[in-house]
């Protein structure tokens, strides 16, 4: 039987080499000196945790229209496909349709010598597939590309962790927006869809939450808010205006979530008490003139034991993140990828009702978003300098 046993470096320019022999059953990974990852199309991978951890992936379609995708499982002595050779392969039929748009999970694990990839369209009766790892196994076509918030959506179904959440709202390219008496579009339409900057702050708070009370700020379809719930927060508070609540309450019931609802006027008092974290995605751009400003520090817990320009210090570990896109003039998102931008603010000290709000700590990036930060002249005007 043939099996893969070693790294060839001299001979194949670091290519893995597949040797006829039975005298060492060691998997091929077993020294460390290969990545196992999920083949990605244009030669990309897409890396697993190592042997014999568990690695759940988001992945979608590369290209419009395309009827399968393939979860190829490779072991690689380089950061690409070539070269590399292919463990297992598992192929799922999805409804054609534009790229991206699709979301199939895939879950690969180790036992042993072998590879096992199950992987399924996560849509209502959707296609399942599993495979087990043989060799002379070659690169399939079909190969797919990781799901990305900004690609395809708006999503009904997001990864969150290994859960899948599914979400209530309003269909791409629909009616017009409709405006208020004062000429803005009103809430409710904003609200009822799931905008990049709120998938992409679900896929980051897993740290910042866990074993937490949480509260989000204009929730709109309650995604990242849900998602906190998911990751092991203690408490959840979905917040938005009272219009938007029915929207939220039923994607909590249909996730079957133990989350509360409620409104909250950002100008008004508010009874909710005080919370460990606070999340919002894309509401407003922060400024000082702005109410967001200042709910903000009324719903996290202080102390005075130390202070920061005069005002009350939030205690660690309470804290607030916040994700907002990234837009150029024309209105687009902005980024080092494509269309993708954003940042991600994780701040332990908000200011009072001062810029301040967002320099706590220096802010991680979106994983793979490139955006450079807003300029000290956009600060003085509402978007507000890291």
């Amino acid at each position: 039987m043939s099996a893969l046993l070693r790294v060839d470096d001299a001979s194949a320019g670091g290519a893995v080499v597949a040797l006829n022999s039975t005298t060492d059953d060691r998997p091929v990974w077993h020294d460390g000196r290969l990545t196992l990852a999920v083949a990605a199309a244009d030669g990309d991978l897409v890396e697993l945790a190592q042997p014999p951890q568990t690695t759940t992936l988001a992945l979608t379609t590369a290209r419009d229209g395309q009827a399968w995708i393939d979860v190829a499982v490779v072991a690689a002595a380089r950061p690409t496909t070539d070269g590399a050779v292919v463990l297992a392969v598992a192929c799922v039929a999805v409804a054609p349709s534009p790229r991206g748009s699709v979301l199939v999970v895939a879950s690969v694990r180790f036992r042993g010598s072998k590879v096992i990839i199950r992987a399924h369209v996560a849509a209502d009766a959707g296609a399942r597939a599993t495979a087990v790892s043989v060799p002379g196994l070659s690169l399939p076509d079909q190969l797919p590309r990781p799901w990305r918030a900004d690609v395809g959506g708006p999503h009904a179904r997001v990864l969150i962790g290994e859960t899948v959440l599914s979400l209530d709202q309003r269909a791409p390219g629909g009616d017009a927006a409709p405006l208020s008496a004062t000429g803005d579009v009103e809430p409710a339409f904003t609200a009822s869809r799931v905008w990049p900057a709120s998938a992409e702050l679900a896929l980051h708070l897993a740290d910042a939450v866990r074993g937490r009370s949480v509260i989000e700020l204009g929730a709109g379809a309650g995604l990242s808010g849900l998602a906190c719930a998911v990751l092991g927060a203690s408490r959840v508070v979905l917040t938005d205006l009272p219009e938007n609540l029915a929207l939220l309450e039923r994607n909590a019931a249909r996730n079957e979530l133990d989350v509360a609802v409620a409104a909250l006027d950002w100008m008004a008092p508010h009874t909710l008490g005080k919370f460990d974290v606070v999340i919002a995605a894309d509401c407003v751009f922060l400024c000082e003139n702005q109410p967001v400003s200042q709910v903000i520090p009324e719903l996290l817990p202080t102390t005075t034991s130390r202070r920061w320009r005069g005002a009350p210090q939030i205690s660690v570990p309470h804290r607030c993140v916040l994700a907002r896109a990234v837009r150029s003039a024309a209105g687009r998102h902005r980024g080092g990828r494509g269309a993708r931008g954003g940042r991600l603010h994780r701040c332990d000290a908000p200011a009072g009702a001062d810029r301040s709000l967002l320099r706590g700590a220096p802010p991680p990036r979106l994983d793979g978003i490139g955006a450079p930060p807003p300029t000290r002249r956009a600060a003085k005007h509402g978007r507000v300098r890291d």
